[in-house]
């Protein structure tokens, strides 16, 4: 596909999408794999019966029109989550 040329379609496959995004084939894996971008499975047979990864249009619009968390205001929320966590395992244990 050519940098001028994009096509809009219903959805796309990791491939071209990879290829629209400008990256790997495994970062879109990944990024599918960890939540950050939304895709539906098409059943199949091929590749031992798991199907192949679909990205809905919509779905991939949506990721890019979202701004990204500047990254101390991210380590900061996990920081935070990490240690409720933490507390609420302790409370737990000594409640046994």
């Amino acid at each position: 596909m050519s940098d001028t040329q994009a096509v809009v379609r219903l959805a796309y496959t990791v491939e071209e999408t990879a290829d629209l995004l400008g990256v790997s084939i495994m970062t879109v894996y990944r990024m599918v794999e960890n939540g950050t971008l939304p895709y539906k499975r098409i059943e199949g047979r091929g590749k031992k019966g798991q199907g192949r990864i679909i990205i809905p249009f919509t779905a991939l619009s949506n990721w890019l029109s979202k701004t990204d968390e500047p990254r101390n205001v991210t380590m900061k929320r996990r920081a935070r989550d990490i240690a409720k966590t933490a507390v609420s395992k302790l409370r737990g244990y000594q409640a046994k």
